[in-house]
């Protein structure tokens, strides 16, 4: 039943293409006012550098924004501009720092395209025509954070980030170039390249109804060249009006958190434990408090069954919750979130389901984010299942681009399957500096998965990456990654290059 779900939801979205994302709601009584005196008269100084910042630009990227929502009032317009710098800030897991002063009226480069784009012959009652925006580009494809692209897409709606009755589409191009630092073991490779492209299209035509599709390209040293259509978003709901939605999905489950701060390059609590694939999802949301529960395609088998996720009836679960505290600065916050699914990608020693307990922290201020995450199993584990994303015999899903995989040799002599609890962990920081104008952000991560003292692995790294120029950045990753089982060592050590650009 489920993949009956999936599958129409799949059909709908592509033969459709109805995503809703809304403008934001305001009414004032002053709509006669002249709008120009309006935007004169709302903001001083103070405000106005503010909205020559980074940060400003990334969510209201030129002066076209203020002069649309000039009717709301100053304090409409503060709250509403707070909101949306803070859920960009949460969704990105990075500080939005001011660069150089620049003139309020210079138009962006999403706004030339834009105007290209602006064409009244294909216009009608219902569609306005296509737009892009780098700010939804990089806050849907970025593989920093991904397990609330859904939730984002209808706050970018209620904020009038995104506007109605359009189809916004957009793409992420990605190359890494790998260099092994350590001994090279038999069969091994010391250098290997990778690239994907990632494509994604969404509308904006009703109000309750919000869609997306994509799909990515994408080139792995071991399996050639790829082509996945690899997400689907099929959601209901209306922030604006209500903090219940819903949806149905082909993408990162809403469990847990995930996010890294690395270019590329997963956590061990990511790799072993975040799921993606085929998913229904039930959410409540305000600006503060999030919670969901998710119903799972748990069948390896399944085209949309869910990485980490396998059970013996095919079906599973995640329950989520989220509370977020905004502190005095914009942009500045903590989070504390806790999370349960009762399927994973271990199994017990007769093959039954294990379940996983996840809590999450962060802390966001100034420019300095820090993020810790950890899990535990419900059950005694025997193994990695099919379903997990470092079986060898994985068929649920893609890998995660840009991870660093253990071993076949390793996942099969036993590596954490001697019965006892699995739990894993997570500590990672980042600093955002401001460049020449451009945001530079090194980072450190530890990690680690551990069944006993002779069956676990550890992984740190460190690195940096630099938003060279518009939606473009360079990055420069090392990790140090060591796993052991009972009759295995293994320790894999990388030094990766990569270019990314947001369009």
């Amino acid at each position: 039943m489920f993949i009956k779900l999936v599958t129409l939801a799949s059909i709908l979205t592509i033969s459709t293409f109805s995503v809703a994302v809304s403008a934001m709601p305001g009414t004032d009584s002053n709509t006669n006012t002249n709008t120009s005196s309006l935007v004169g008269n709302s903001y001083d100084p103070d405000n106005i550098r503010r909205l020559e910042s980074n940060a400003y630009r990334r969510v209201f990227p030129n002066q076209d924004y203020i002069f649309n929502k000039a009717p709301l009032s100053v304090e409409q317009q503060e709250k509403i501009e707070k909101q949306a710098i803070q859920d960009l800030s949460v969704k990105e897991g990075e500080a939005l720092t001011d660069s150089e002063k620049r003139a309020l009226a210079k138009k962006t480069f999403d706004t030339k395209i834009n105007e290209a784009l602006n064409i009244d012959a294909i216009k009608t009652s219902w569609f306005n025509g296509f737009r892009v925006s780098e700010t939804l580009t990089h806050a849907m494809l970025n593989v920093q954070s991904d397990t609330g692209d859904p939730l984002f897409m209808l706050q970018a709606r209620q904020q009038g980030i995104l506007d109605d009755n359009y189809i916004y589409f957009g793409t992420k191009v990605a190359l890494i170039d790998w260099q092994r630092l350590n001994k090279v073991p038999p069969g091994g490779e010391r250098k290997f390249f990778s690239y994907a492209v990632d494509f994604y299209a969404a509308s904006t035509i009703s109000k309750w109804f919000t869609s997306l599709v994509g799909f990515t390209l994408y080139q792995d040293h071991r399996d050639g060249f790829n082509i996945d259509p690899n997400t689907i978003y099929l959601i209901v709901g209306n922030l604006s009006e209500s903090p219940f939605f819903g949806y149905v999905a082909n993408s990162t489950v809403m469990y847990g958190n995930f996010d890294i701060v690395s270019n590329y390059v997963s956590t061990l609590t990511r790799t072993y434990f975040m799921q993606s694939g085929g998913n229904i999802n039930f959410s409540y949301h305000t600006d503060d408090l999030h919670l969901n529960a998710v119903l799972l395609d748990a069948n390896p088998n399944s085209y949309f069954g869910v990485t980490n996720a396998q059970s013996k009836s095919g079906v599973g679960f995640s329950l989520n919750g989220k509370y977020v505290y905004e502190m005095g600065n914009v942009g500045d916050y903590q989070y504390l979130g806790a999370a349960y699914s009762n399927v994973s990608g271990f199994q017990t020693k007769n093959g039954g389901n294990v379940g996983a307990f996840d809590i999450n922290y962060g802390l966001a201020i100034s420019d300095i984010n820090f993020e810790a995450e950890a899990l535990l199993t419900d059950k005694g584990v025997g193994g990695v299942n099919n379903s997990s994303s470092v079986s060898p015999n994985n068929i649920a899903g893609v890998p995660f681009f840009g991870s660093v995989r253990p071993s076949a040799a390793l996942i099969y002599d036993n590596f954490l399957g001697t019965g006892e609890s699995v739990a894993s962990w997570s500590l990672q920081s980042s600093y955002t500096a401001t460049v020449y104008g451009k945001r530079l952000i090194p980072y450190i991560d530890y990690s680690q998965v551990l069944q006993n003292k002779s069956n676990f692995a550890y992984q740190y790294g460190a690195g940096v990456r630099y938003n060279a120029f518009y939606g473009s950045w360079l990055g420069l990753d090392y990790t140090n990654i060591y796993s052991r089982s009972s009759n295995f060592r293994e320790r894999q050590n990388y030094l990766s290059l990569s270019y990314t650009i947001y369009l």
